[in-house]
């Protein structure tokens, strides 16, 4: 616990006011062109999409620190400057969302809502599975950098 102005601290409250000091320290960088996220979020959907962003450097650092990397279904939008680098197939609910067209027809919300729980079928279960793992392995290798980077600031 830390104490603050003669209160006590817990770590989660912490832990959010130093991301929020980071964000502040690269919004505030001299060059200006600091493309890192500290404090915020990145949204990917699958492993494609993750390695894309993380080949992504900060002009700035080398090392572009991603803030929270958060999945999300293939119907969510990406962040604006990451929809590129997005290597799923075309989706009505994403361009909604997007606001590149009108609303669904009633064909495509079904497809929509039965694409939320779809029997898993032996195949779907093992693609999944293989999935994660290169999600797993990539997080690793990011947190690595991230914390060797970091370790690089501090000396």
């Amino acid at each position: 616990m830390c104490i603050q102005r003669g209160r006590l601290m817990g770590l989660p409250i912490l832990e959010k006011r130093v991301r929020v000091l980071e964000a502040i320290a690269l919004r505030t960088s001299v060059r200006g062109d600091c493309r890192c996220r500290s404090g915020r979020q990145t949204y990917y959907h699958t492993s494609a999409d993750l390695d894309l962003t993380m080949s992504v450097p900060c002009p700035e650092h080398g090392f572009r620190d991603l803030g929270d990397l958060v999945w999300v279904p293939p119907g969510t939008p990406l962040l604006p400057e990451d929809r590129h680098l997005c290597s799923c197939p075309a989706c009505p609910t994403r361009d909604l969302l997007e606001g590149k067209r009108g609303p669904l027809t009633k064909e495509e919300q079904e497809e929509e809502c039965r694409s939320w729980d779809p029997e898993p079928t032996e195949d779907m279960r093992e693609k999944l599975r293989i999935e994660r793992a290169r999600e797993q392995v990539l997080l690793q290798e990011y947190f690595r950098k991230q914390r060797r980077h970091h370790a690089e600031l501090q000396r």
